[in-house]
């Protein structure tokens, strides 16, 4: 039986728990993350270079791994990747909608509108410079 795959996005010293929960649960872990010196590099069992920030170069830097999951934790630069990867990839967690209603309060506050659920008033301002 071969080793579940977990992509975890990102490879920073508050990914290292990540990687040793894993690995005491026989998971095989992939860091994605950009070259550096980066602290959790070496609790991942392989590193795969992309740019967290860039979903498509992601994308295309995993799609052929047959990852099981992807995660990342204590940092939301690579949440939208997350949720596109589950959408591209049909990973189980939030689809790219979902992540970027995450990070974006207007969006937030569209989705409890749709939904029914009771929300503040907010106004969207944009700024024009």
């Amino acid at each position: 039986m071969s080793r579940k795959k977990l992509l975890v996005l990102g490879a920073s010293y508050s990914q290292i728990p990540l990687f040793q929960a894993a690995e005491k649960l026989g998971v095989e872990t992939y860091a994605v993350t950009v070259p550096g010196p980066y602290q959790g590099i070496p609790y991942a069992s392989h590193v795969v270079y992309a740019d967290i920030t860039k979903p498509e170069e992601v994308y295309e830097a995993v799609r052929t791994l047959g990852a099981d999951a992807v995660t990342t934790c204590c940092m939301d630069v690579g949440t939208r990747t997350l949720g596109y990867l589950c959408d591209r990839l049909s990973l189980p967690g939030p689809g790219i909608r979902a992540t970027e209603a995450a990070r974006d309060k207007s969006l937030q506050k569209l989705a409890y509108r749709e939904h029914g659920i009771l929300t503040a008033p907010y106004a969207v301002i944009e700024n024009e410079v």
